[in-house]
């Protein structure tokens, strides 16, 4: 869990801003739809960085000699001048150059470098895209990869925290942000809020009746997956293994669990092969 003002820690598991770029929505739940929208919220966020509002970032930025001429040089504005959807635009702009490929995967597939793919690695892509099925979420096309299909599914990942008291948490929720506190901020302070999903986002509010979308998260990138651990919108799963361990048994059942997901009858061999595959998927050079 990423780590906030005062060491305090939120409900979910920091997602990571490599390619960032290339996604249609921001967040586990997608309540953003681009990169600028998301650089505003944790600013106000209670967990995150805790200002009351974002006119006290800005007060701070037109104060600061080396911002001020900083957002001059770019923005060609002065001082008093400087806004949000400057500061937005900046970080939005440097979030994009965040870019991480050249992969072992993309030597292979893209570059036609047979032999950057070790045998094990070969079989796991081979079982990623058959037996597995998890190219049917995490795509590859003709070209190129970002290894999600930027849509949402339910995996009953934590769901049988919410599910015996589901209606009182919808209620819960539905209060909670109609007296104020933002869906940015109420899925990071609430754990059983959090586990709602995308339908914090799509909820209506007379609730439930009016969502499929409980429990359905966005289908995360594989890229440079090796270096993201722990896994899962909560960081539930520790390793790699974990999670095909999961997707093997067909995820954790509930009523709302995607249709997709069904046992696959991995054995452990090739449970390890697409362990090896996941860890070719990492890039030579991060950008720090």
């Amino acid at each position: 869990m990423g780590e906030g003002i005062n060491r305090s820690k939120g409900t979910r598991n920091s997602p990571t801003v490599l390619n960032a770029a290339y996604y249609t929505t921001q967040f586990w739940d997608g309540r953003r739809s681009s990169l600028e929208g998301q650089a505003q919220d944790p600013i106000t966020n209670s967990i995150e960085h805790g200002l009351k509002n974002h006119d006290t970032m800005i007060a701070i930025i037109r104060k600061d000699g080396t911002y001020v001429a900083q957002f001059k040089a770019v923005f060609g504005v002065e001082a008093g001048k400087i806004s949000l959807e400057h500061f937005t635009k900046a970080v939005a702009s440097y979030e994009r150059t965040l870019i991480a490929g050249d992969s072992p995967f993309d030597r292979y597939q893209y570059g036609g470098d047979n032999s950057a793919l070790a045998p094990e690695a070969v079989r796991g892509l081979e079982l990623f895209r058959g037996k597995a099925k998890c190219s049917l979420c995490h795509i590859i096309g003709l070209t190129s990869a970002i290894f999600t299909n930027n849509d949402f599914h339910n995996l009953g990942v934590g769901f049988d925290k919410i599910e015996p008291r589901l209606y009182e948490i919808v209620n819960a929720f539905l209060s909670a942000v109609a007296s104020g506190p933002s869906v940015d901020d109420a899925v990071l302070k609430g754990a059983d809020i959090s586990q709602l999903g995308r339908a914090a986002v799509t909820m209506k509010p007379t609730g439930l009746a009016d969502t499929k979308d409980v429990g359905r998260f966005k289908t995360s990138t594989l890229r440079n997956i090796a270096l993201t651990a722990p896994y899962m919108h909560d960081g539930s799963l520790p390793t790699l293994e974990a999670v095909i361990d999961l997707y093997n048994k067909g995820n954790e059942k509930n009523p709302m669990l995607d249709k997709l997901f069904r046992p696959l009858g991995l054995n452990d061999q090739e449970k390890s092969d697409l362990v090896v595959f996941m860890k070719a998927l990492t890039s030579p050079i991060i950008p720090q």
